[in-house]
């Protein structure tokens, strides 16, 4: 038989599916812990996965325990927290097992080991290891250390190495001597003897952690490495807390980003923030939370824990950051004085009243400094952008073209309508709010449209968009350009009554 194909050949596929994936508002923590390589951004969804990498003992497993632990009042907790290496001081390169090592005897039977590091541009070998005595992988680790050490002698990248069995992972760690940038790979056989690479756990069949040497970076460009490398995160924080100057820079690159590097959470004791906050009011998307702890205490995470604890796809789904009770953390503020202290320049505190005789904490007031006040209002806009550049970049991998003509128009418009849509359900965009005279008159001024501010009030959003050309580098383009103006969805904080008795 002659095959169908010859007079009808039809090919199937699926079309129309979503490849641009939208962000997730977890936390992001930088820190300085030695199990965190460089250039990555490693991502966990339960505490007991970050104890398994970092140790049940740091201080990474402990803020997680907190940070899960958290549920909302819509029952949804934080589903990931993401952690990236802060290379502000410069980190030295390191291989990490991520296996156990060959049994002690094994070991034990060997007395030539060799193997050859490459480090910060080096070559070295070990060679003529005897382990024929090692009572344990202690003694291992200090027989590898010294062979190395001796190996290159004229670079301090190796000359400071160590070499040690983690009892906690149960694997060998080599880190080189600097925090420097310096490159290194997976240990390789030696020229003769034993290759004990295998048995250390560290050559790349084992595949060891392998993270790269960095010189001190600027926490600017350590911030813009990390959401190059991965924008999956909606608020972070460092645990290392970086100096006022260092303060001041992360509030700098925070607001030139518009939104899309997260909000900052920083905390301070309530004897530094009278000193710290005039250096930031300006700075839009900085959170200052006042402590009266030492280490700080875990209040800096409640932000954090609202945010991940988000889900702009059900209605009435934005929250309030104010009244938010986080378990195990102690309030630091419980007088007047200190409550109109702190919130006339916008920093938050775990404080506590009483009803009853009962004492209540919970975190307030969910401000931010600069431009935008409230937290709720700025993670809603983060949101909106992304769920807007979501649409737009989905769309065009999945059409063969976006026409530059009235009917492209319509798909823009199209496509952001549905994104408002779940704005307005959600909460981010508020229907029937007041508009103040100024208010109105600037919506005219932005638009050009008299009646739009009575959009904005009776729909909540008053849109216009075109698609212009534009030239750039000596190319013309074409743009499809919007303008959304809505009204913020604002929450109630205070409730002030009058009781007239007659």
């Amino acid at each position: 038989m002659i095959s169908q194909s010859q007079y009808v050949d039809i090919t199937s596929g699926v079309g129309g599916q979503a490849q641009a994936s939208a962000r997730e508002h977890i936390l992001r923590v930088f820190t300085s812990a030695s199990q965190m390589p460089s250039g990555t951004v490693l991502e966990f969804t339960s505490a007991n996965a970050v104890g398994e990498y970092f140790g049940f003992n740091s201080r990474e497993y402990a803020l997680a325990q907190t940070y899960f632990s958290f549920v909302s009042a819509q029952q949804q907790s934080p589903s990931k927290i993401s952690f990236c290496a802060d290379t502000s001081a410069g980190k030295a390169p390191f291989l990490r097992a991520t296996a156990a090592p060959g049994q002690l005897s094994a070991f034990q039977a060997v007395t030539d080991g060799s193997f050859t590091l490459s480090l910060g541009g080096l070559s070295g070998t070990v060679s003529g290891l005897d382990f024929s005595s090692a009572a344990a992988y202690a003694d291992i680790a200090s027989a590898v250390q010294t062979a190395l050490r001796a190996a290159q002698s004229s670079s301090p990248m190796w000359q400071n190495i160590t070499f040690e069995f983690d009892s906690e992972s149960g694997g060998f760690v080599l880190t080189g001597g600097a925090a420097e940038a310096g490159a290194i790979v997976p240990l390789t056989a030696g020229e003769s003897g034993t290759d004990i690479s295998v048995l250390l756990g560290l050559n790349e069949a084992a595949s060891p952690v392998v993270s790269q040497g960095v010189a001190a970076t600027s926490y600017g460009q350590m911030l813009s490495d990390s959401l190059n490398l991965s924008n999956n995160y909606g608020t972070f924080a460092f645990l290392t807390q970086p100096d006022n100057d260092g303060i001041v820079e992360i509030a700098q690159w925070t607001q030139t980003q518009n939104l899309l590097g997260g909000m900052y959470l920083q905390p301070v004791s309530k004897e530094q923030y009278s000193t710290i906050q005039p250096l930031v009011a300006d700075y839009t998307g900085t959170a200052l939370i006042a402590d009266a702890f030492t280490p700080y205490s875990d209040a800096w995470l409640v932000p954090a824990c609202v945010a991940a604890a988000t889900n702009f796809n059900r209605v009435n789904g934005t929250q309030n950051y104010m009244y938010k009770q986080l378990s195990g953390v102690e309030p630091s503020v419980t007088t007047d004085a200190d409550y109109e202290a702190l919130t006339a320049v916008r920093v938050n505190f775990y404080g506590s009243t009483q009803q009853a005789g009962t004492p209540i904490a919970f975190f307030q007031p969910g401000s931010l400094q600069g431009e935008v006040e409230d937290m709720g209002v700025y993670m809603n806009e983060l949101w909106l952008k992304d769920a807007a550049a979501v649409e737009f970049l989905n769309y065009q991998l999945s059409v063969p073209k976006w026409p530059a003509n009235a009917s492209g128009k319509a798909v823009g418009d199209g496509l952001l309508q549905g994104v408002i849509e779940t704005a307005k359900n959600n909460g981010t965009i508020s229907q029937g709010k007041e508009l103040t005279s100024t208010q109105k008159a600037y919506i005219t001024s932005l638009t050009g449209e008299e009646d739009a501010w009575r959009s904005v009030y009776s729909e909540g959003y008053y849109l216009s968009s075109q698609i212009v050309p534009v030239t750039t580098g000596g190319n013309t383009v074409y743009e499809y350009q919007y303008t959304l103006v809505y009204s913020k969805g604002d929450s109630v904080r205070k409730v002030t009554g009058t009781h007239t008795l007659i």
